[in-house]
């Protein structure tokens, strides 16, 4: 074929943009097909709030039955599931849509300007539209290859972007941890007095691991054994019991009202209540989960109050004697499920983990008057898991929040972000576990990761097996104990390699604690399972309830405070 029978280059440049520019077309119309479709579906909102769960969870509370339990459990995340993965589609399908778009239009631009190129007379009669087209095929079919080809290598940047730290060296098992004795090393609250009795934020002080080695072993709710006192409960919830001295604090709400209450720790008989009032002033409320309801969130409380916030975004605080100090109105959270984030504690200072989307934030209001301390902005997105105070390594301390794909460290005194490392992504609701200066993230479906704490922290290990769903991990020992859905897992602390794994027949929402040498860990069907802190599975005792519940107990003073479905319990030694 003579150089004249070949068709202009401009030509084959126009035919390709014209195809290049049909195929985005195509691609727009399907991605917005999808799009809407998931809109008018109801997309992320169906999946949260969908009748079908609602009577499956209740059915599941008020039955003994394991399958109708694992049905739930199974349901429950399957729902759970399908929300983050709308909410996934609904972010990268814009963008999609938006390239695609912007393919198309600079496509057609394209073909249409060089459409009005005038050929040359003498080359249009000898062209070969044959191979002209055959080649204009050939150019769009490389360049929707190599398109689609950028987006595969971007998406798995991402995904590991996400799923691991930036230049962290790991750090060879014969240079990990030893395991080691079980310590509590976290912070005494602020005490004038000669008050030594205290719980007073979820999971404790000691970020799961009580102070001293006295706690029951044995008791039995249905018989009445090894139970002190026991108080009825008008509604279920998540909060945990929180303690200070002699009072045990605990919230509870509906929809129409939202209370804080007291009891005698000693003799369970109710000290006062209070009820808070809705700071939206009738604004349509939340729409939240069964299993989150209004007050999954728990207390803090110290010598001058204690202070409580709810899924409405109401947050108050209360003198020990139940006198109102004072309320904020954080506005109502923007997220699924209902806000679960605790409170933590520190000096007179209150932290609130507002992580949502849009206008996420971390806040301190100082305990005396609600007044802010001080604001973060966060554009992370929701979560559900809470901030927790730690030893830092210059002997102050440390604000962990664990986020979207980040774990970051704050001044607690002025807010500052002092690092930021790569942390765990999904439907983040366990809290952080420390010990020795070292901390570790993790959720299913994502990956637990082990930090060393420093100026610049450093990654020890990762494993991606035995994750928690809803519950924290614990550490005491040279071990980390991790709740599955159905099961407990033993890892060892220092390499992150499973040491041993016990299946039951309840899962766990409730986070399990370490006191006196021994794992407790509240199934949801109200068995409290004991097991000992070693490297080999020692079963200490099994403890049921007979009623179930999802709220994380209180260790102090050789007693163990639980809240279940209807009842607050007090068991231990008379």
């Amino acid at each position: 074929m003579t150089p004249q029978s070949k068709l202009p280059f401009f030509e084959i440049i126009r035919r390709t943009a014209r195809g290049v520019g049909f195929v985005a077309l195509v691609f727009s119309l399907v991605v917005g097909v999808l799009l809407v479709t998931d809109w008018l579906q109801g997309g992320q909102a169906r999946t949260v709030c969908s009748s079908e769960l609602t009577q499956v969870l209740a059915a599941a509370r008020q039955s003994s039955d394991s399958n109708t339990v694992t049905l739930a459990r199974e349901m429950d995340r399957m729902e759970r599931h399908a929300y983050f993965s709308s909410a996934a589609f609904r972010a990268v399908g814009t963008w999609m849509l938006v390239a695609g778009l912007l393919v198309l239009v600079g496509c057609l631009h394209l073909a249409a300007r060089l459409g009005r190129r005038i050929e040359d007379p003498r080359l249009y009669p000898a062209a070969d539209p044959v191979r002209a087209d055959r080649e204009a095929r050939l150019a769009m079919l490389v360049t929707c290859a190599g398109g689609l080809l950028l987006v595969v290598i971007w998406a798995r940047a991402s995904r590991s972007a996400s799923a691991s730290t930036p230049a962290a060296p790991a750090v060879h098992a014969s240079q990990a941890m030893a395991p080691a004795k079980v310590e509590m090393v976290v912070f005494a609250p602020k005490t004038t007095g000669a008050v030594t009795t205290y719980w007073n934020c979820f999971r404790g002080p000691g970020c799961g691991v009580a102070d001293g080695v006295h706690a029951p072993v044995a008791w039995n709710g249905k018989s009445g054994s090894g139970v002190v006192w026991r108080a009825a409960l008008e509604q279920q919830g998540n909060s945990a019991p929180v303690l200070w001295g002699n009072r045990v604090f605990l919230t509870q709400a509906t929809a129409n009202e939202r209370t804080v209450m007291a009891w005698d720790a000693t003799r369970g008989n109710e000290l006062w209540r209070q009820a808070v009032a809705d700071g939206g002033k009738g604004d349509a409320l939340p729409q939240v989960s069964s299993d989150t309801g209004l007050d999954s969130p728990t207390a803090v409380c110290d010598e001058s109050g204690v202070y409580a916030i709810f899924g409405t975004g109401d947050l108050a605080g209360f003198s020990p004697e139940g006198k109102l100090l004072w309320q904020v109105y954080l506005g109502r959270p923007e997220k699924s499920y209902g806000h679960a984030s605790s409170l933590a504690l520190d000096n007179g200072r209150i932290f609130i983990q507002y992580d949502q989307d849009p206008n996420g934030r971390l806040m301190a209001v100082d305990a005396k008057d609600g007044k802010t301390l001080w604001t973060v902005p966060r554009a992370l997105g929701a979560v559900w898991c809470s901030p927790m105070l730690v030893p830092g390594v210059d002997g102050g301390r440390l604000l962990l929040v664990n986020g979207q794909g980040t774990l970051s460290a704050y001044d607690p005194v002025r807010g500052a972000e002092i690092w930021k490392v790569a942390g765990v992504t999904g439907e983040i609701a366990p809290s952080p576990a420390y010990w020795s200066g070292r901390v570790v993230v993790a959720m299913s479906a994502a990956r637990m990761v082990c930090y060393q704490l420093a100026a610049k922290p450093t990654q020890l290990w990762e494993s991606t097996e035995s994750l928690p769903d809803v519950a924290s991990p614990v550490a005491a020992g040279g071990l980390i104990f991790v709740p599955g859905n159905n099961e407990l897992v033993c890892v060892d602390a220092g390499t992150g390699t499973n040491v041993w794994t016990h299946e039951y027949s309840g899962g766990f929402y409730a986070s399990p604690l370490v006191c006196g040498g021994r794992v407790y860990a509240l199934a949801r069907d109200g068995v409290m399972h004991i097991v000992a802190v070693e490297r080999t599975f020692r079963e200490v005792a099994t403890c049921p309830l007979g009623e179930a519940t999802d709220a994380t107990p209180a260790i102090a003073d050789g007693r163990i405070y639980i809240r279940s479905a209807h009842t607050l319990w007090c068991v231990g030694s008379k």
